[in-house]
């Protein structure tokens, strides 16, 4: 609220003290720790990243705390009946990397 107010921009340690970032890449770095992150994230189904984005969108913007977990639910199930979720499932049974 208070940048919102006084229009002074925050530090990127102030940032994230505030939890409004995740991580802080060194000067000169930021190219790598992108890359990394980018990494980490295409490992999975683009599918369920989605997904995972839209509920989160979705959960962000209710006030309610059951409707919250009834969306959250509602997801649950969704995500269960992707084919990518299967193939998700049958690979780590299988101690075998997906293929996305």
């Amino acid at each position: 609220m208070e940048m919102l107010l006084t229009a002074e921009p925050l530090t990127a340690e102030r940032a994230y003290s505030l939890g409004f970032v995740n991580k802080i890449a060194p000067r000169g770095e930021l190219d790598e720790a992108t890359r990394e992150l980018a990494l980490k994230v295409t490992r999975f189904s683009s599918v369920v990243i989605g997904l995972g984005k839209r509920g989160f969108y979705e959960h962000s913007c209710q006030q309610d705390i059951r409707k919250a977990y009834g969306l959250a639910g509602d997801l649950m199930v969704e995500n269960l009946q992707l084919k990518e979720c299967q193939h998700g499932i049958d690979s780590f049974i299988s101690k075998k990397p997906p293929k996305w």
